[in-house]
């Protein structure tokens, strides 16, 4: 059975980190109410006119019986249909963990080594060559303290975030920096709430050229998000998103601005028998 619903690319990528379950960015993804395929389809809007000629897929994903991602195909710009190139990602999974991931043509195989709250999560090349090696810390609440890249000619630290949270657990500020070859605060990301606990701004700064960008949320009395303005440096007009739901509370569509490039992005879902 299918579908036709819109939902909002990132916040299927936003997860947050417990304690019983650390694999942070590589930990199982699950889809909403059991679906076993999510098809995305992207549509112009020209001189005020909705282009349905146009319509075309530019993102699909499937998922195992678990809820877990197993494949994604994907074009990077949906609104450059010339410069479409599609993507594909794999991934395989033990006791609900990745172990596997696949990059276009490129595998990667992922180890998890577990000490106390601490995570150790390795990628190898499929003839056992490392490739990125990164620990994760995690504080009393459960929450991800610490992410720390590693140089992998050295072993010593190179790159680190720090997460902090208020006394609600909620993510409020994100420290990117260099450790190499001396420590150096590179980004900046401070989260702002409502009453509900929703996020209603977040400001990232790059310490580079002092550069900051903001992204504004707002949302109904039923705490769904209804739109989302992302503003950034140097361009002359915002990203902007106004969402549509039915009555499940499912988004049944998206209306996309930037740089004169309008849309609107509906999903079609194919649910699990």
């Amino acid at each position: 059975m299918k579908h036709s619903i819109t939902l909002v690319a990132c916040c299927l990528i936003l997860a947050s980190s417990c304690k019983k379950v650390k694999y942070s960015e590589k930990e199982a993804k699950q889809t909403p109410y059991g679906y076993s395929k999510i098809e995305a389809y992207f549509m112009p809007v020209e001189d005020g006119r909705l282009q349905t000629a146009k319509r075309r897929l530019y993102l699909e994903k499937h998922f195992d019986e678990n809820g877990n991602l197993i494949q994604m195909i994907s074009e990077p710009y949906p609104y450059k249909p010339a410069d479409a190139i599609k993507i594909t990602y794999s991934y395989k999974y033990e006791n609900n963990k990745r172990v596997e991931e696949t990059d276009g043509s490129t595998r990667f195989v992922c180890t998890y080594t577990a000490t106390g709250d601490t995570l150790e999560l390795k990628q190898y090349t499929p003839v056992n060559t490392l490739v990125r090696r990164s620990v994760y810390t995690y504080g009393s609440n459960g929450k991800k303290s610490t992410r720390t890249y590693y140089d992998l000619a050295s072993g010593v630290p190179e790159d680190r975030s720090t997460y902090t949270y208020n006394d609600k657990n909620l993510l409020i500020g994100e420290q990117s920096a260099f450790l190499l070859p001396q420590p150096e605060v590179t980004n900046t990301i401070v989260y702002t709430y409502n009453s509900h606990g929703n996020v209603i701004k977040r400001e990232s700064k790059r310490i580079y050229g002092t550069s900051t960008a903001e992204f504004s949320y707002v949302y109904n009395d039923k705490g769904w998000m209804m739109e989302s303005i992302s503003t950034y440096p140097d361009v002359p007009e915002p990203f902007k998103r106004v969402y549509t739901y039915n009555n499940e509370g499912l988004l049944i569509k998206q209306d996309y601005s930037f740089l004169g490039h309008d849309a609107i992005i509906d999903y079609v879902y194919t649910k699990r028998q």
